[in-house]
């Protein structure tokens, strides 16, 4: 420590001062030599070292790696919404099918459990259709599907 401070402040002899010139003239050529590296390295690609990069460059890189990545997940969103879509029509369609099936089922027996059984099914198939359509599908009488009335 008392070799730092001597050399930083030495006393009046001459050995002294050519000490501490030469101290500070190896700081001085040190920091005159790191920033000249520096500004090489900012302003040229150094090799082996790899290159520096400003922010601005990084987030433009990025943004244009990025971008057909989120055109992609766009594209898939689209097609998953519409698969949605579709499902759900033919989901519908499917209830409507059950119910209709299911009316003549009913309006052929002549079981009172079976009846029961039948039209709260016909509700569930009714309430399947809202769900995925929205609206609610009244199921249709025995004259249309079919029968000119119910069997007794």
């Amino acid at each position: 420590m008392l070799d730092l401070y001597d050399r930083l402040f030495p006393p009046d002899d001459p050995k002294s001062q050519r000490k501490w010139r030469a101290t500070i003239g190896n700081a001085i050529f040190g920091l005159l030599l790191f920033a000249v590296f520096t500004t090489w390295a900012m302003i040229w690609d150094i090799p082996k070292l790899g290159s520096l990069a400003w922010a601005g460059d990084v987030d433009k890189k990025v943004a244009s790696a990025v971008l057909p990545v989120e055109s992609r997940v766009t594209r898939v969103e689209r097609t998953v919404a519409e698969t949605a879509q579709t499902t759900k029509l033919l989901l519908a369609r499917l209830s409507m099918d059950q119910i209709d099936q299911l009316v003549k089922r009913r309006c052929k027996s002549r079981d009172e459990d079976e009846i029961a059984y039948l039209s709260r099914e016909v509700r569930r198939y009714q309430d399947d259709y809202r769900v995925n359509r929205g609206e609610i599908y009244n199921a249709p009488t025995c004259e249309e599907v079919g029968f000119k009335e119910r069997a007794k």
